[in-house]
């Protein structure tokens, strides 16, 4: 994988493709950014108006690029500058400057860190970034037969934020995403979207590492926080409940674009930032399967209400909640009991 990957259609994009485009992509910016903000302003579009803001926001990503940021290549000057500006770095975990970036996020095409961006080509400065995902690369004991993904995934943020860019000793299987930033609408699941398909057939497990920031608040608003904090079993069962509450936004994002359920993971997040707090130290992990048929029927099967689930968790689930479950199997579509079948 080159640090400027070859551009492949939008698997999310029905629009044309950039090169039947009138006019250039900056063009097509400008114009929805001065439509989104009359919207914002409070202003009604017409039929016609909507119809064309949504074939610009399609042609926009149908011209869009996945663009690996390496930490020398001299082409990748101005996205790292934008990374550590107030208005594109990353919020979740943040960064205190370049050097940093360098060392802990950045890497070449075989490094443990890797970043990608969705840009748009020929778009100048901070409007062509779209949004940036960052991932951790690593070889972790192979997933036992009849499972999807490898039995513990890495689950500590701050592991992964202090272990420092470097060459990988031996074939990576799995692929953490820790952190995404996202600039423009739609522009996060694109993006996940693209790197999807990119990563597609090398076999890879792909997961997200997510915090679980509602947690405090519904154990709170339900006076279970008390009971919840009594001990780790408590807790680990209360945030198995609320990931099937179906509540978090976090949860609602990853789950809608196809990944399940996979595991949760106890004091993994950074002790005293906002989202150990509200998420009393607790991260998820939302997996990609890397099966496309998986991942469809997944998508489906959420927006049917159901939640897919990972053997490790499906086993351990209360039988209240194992209807709204779904075990995911490595096979083109996904079955559980006793929920219905899956929609092909």
């Amino acid at each position: 994988m080159t640090g400027k990957i070859t551009q492949t259609p939008d698997p999310q994009t029905p629009g044309p493709a950039f090169g039947q485009a009138a006019v250039s992509l900056s063009v097509l910016r400008r114009l929805y950014d001065e439509t989104a903000a009359r919207q914002r302003a409070g202003e009604i579009l017409s039929p016609e108006e909507r119809a064309a803001q949504r074939s610009r926001l399609a042609t926009l990503y149908a011209g869009s690029q996945l663009v690996l940021i390496q930490p020398d290549d001299a082409t990748h000057a101005d996205l790292r500058a934008l990374l550590v500006t107030e208005e594109k770095k990353d919020k979740v975990h943040p960064l205190n400057d370049a050097s940093d970036l360098s060392t802990y996020r950045l890497g070449g095409p075989d490094h443990n860190k890797r970043t990608y961006a969705l840009t748009l080509p020929g778009v100048a400065g901070a409007d062509g970034l779209l949004a940036v995902i960052y991932t951790c690369w690593s070889r972790e004991p192979a997933a036992p037969e009849g499972a999807v993904s490898p039995p513990d995934l890495p689950g500590c943020v701050n592991d992964i934020l202090r272990e420092p860019s470097a060459p990988l000793a031996e074939s990576p299987n799995t692929v953490i995403f820790y952190s995404i930033s996202s600039f423009f609408p739609e522009a996060g699941a694109r993006l996940i979207g693209k790197l999807h398909q990119e990563l597609a057939g090398k076999g890879l497990t792909h997961s997200t590492l997510s915090p679980l920031r509602s947690l405090r608040g519904a154990l709170e608003q339900d006076d279970l926080l008390t009971m919840a904090l009594f001990d780790e079993s408590n807790l680990w069962h209360a945030a198995i409940m609320h990931v099937m509450s179906n509540k978090d936004l976090v949860q609602k994002f990853h789950l809608g674009n196809g990944a399940y359920f996979g595991d949760i993971k106890m004091s993994a997040n950074e002790p005293g930032t906002s989202d150990d707090i509200d998420g009393l130290g607790i991260m998820v992990n939302y997996v990609y399967p890397a099966d496309p048929g998986l991942l469809d029927s997944n998508r489906v099967l959420y927006g049917a209400g159901l939640i897919p689930v990972s053997e490790t968790l499906y086993d351990q689930l209360a039988s209240g909640y194992r209807a709204q479950a779904v075990l995911v199997k490595p096979a083109a579509s996904a079955t559980g009991s006793p929920a219905p079948a899956p929609v092909p």
